[in-house]
This record gives structure tokens, C-alpha cells and sequence, in this order.
């Protein structure tokens, strides 16, 4: 988690900050029967956590089971304060593939929150999906069904 976060930490796009890094269970994932094979093999063996731990996370997110989650602050400029939704929202999926495809990120589903401010006021918070693959954004997803 620490190499990831080192990779996300700075910033180089404008009016974009990046403010924590958090994992995201999904619950919707094809590959949920692993999970709970695994977390009931080591409930069996009375490891800690419920069974929850020893689990590898590099592995878990490969199978987007865990899904890291990116906080990120985006500070409207004043000359787009009163910028239509449908403009802002595309602008925000320009800025948010600007930000990530400079990152070494692995190939993967992540998950982006974004609040939005204006002047100071938090005006909207969102989370997008995005898939990474070769360190760019491939997709965007609203939801995870």
C-alpha cells in the first residue's frame, strides 16, 4: 500500500490534490468464491481478524476483490464556476486521466473520489471506477453492477 501511495502522492494537475489512499471491498466481483473460500479456511484455523488475516492484497486486487480507493480534492477555478454538469463532468474525466495516466499504477480497478470545492464550500463528492491497463485509463465505469 505504501508503494502505491508513494506513486499517487504528487500532484501535477492543476487543481487536482491527492488527499488519502483507502481499499474498497467489492462485493460484486466474479471471483467472490475465492474470497470466501479463503476466509473460511482461515476461520478454520482461528487466525485473526475473523479469518480476515493473513490475506494477500496484491492477489485480492488482481481479482478486484479489494480495490484501492483514491481521495482526491478538486478546487473548481473561478472562470468555471458556473460550467454546466455535463461540461464539468467531462473536464473532471479529462483532469482524472491526466492525474493517473502519469502514475506507475498497476493494471487494475480503482476506485476515484472526488470532492469538489468552490471557493472553500464543498459543493458535490463522487466516486468513478476506473480501469488502468500499461499505466492509462482504459475505462470508466459509473458503478460496479
Amino acid at each position: 500500500m505504501k508503494s502505491l501511495e508513494s506513486a499517487i502522492k504528487e500532484s501535477t494537475v492543476s487543481g487536482l490534490k491527492f488527499e488519502g489512499l483507502h481499499f474498497e471491498f467489492n462485493d460484486q466481483s466474479d471471483h467472490m468464491a475465492y474470497y470466501d473460500q479463503i476466509l473460511k479456511k482461515n476461520q478454520q484455523e482461528r487466525r485473526p481478524l475473523q479469518g480476515m488475516y493473513p490475506m494477500d492484497v496484491q492477489e485480492l486486487f488482481q481479482k478486484e476483490i479489494f480495490i484501492p480507493k483514491l481521495e482526491l480534492q478538486y478546487l473548481v477555478p473561478n472562470d468555471q464556476n458556473n460550467l454546466p454538469d455535463e461540461a464539468y463532468m467531462n473536464d473532471l474525466e479529462t483532469l482524472i486521466k491526466e492525474f493517473l495516466n502519469k502514475k506507475p499504477l498497476p493494471n487494475g480497478l480503482y476506485a476515484v473520489e472526488i470532492a469538489q470545492y468552490k471557493e472553500d464550500k464543498l459543493v458535490r463528492k463522487g466516486v468513478y471506477y476506473v480501469r488502468m491497463n500499461n499505466h492509462q485509463v482504459v475505462e470508466f465505469l459509473k458503478d460496479l453492477s
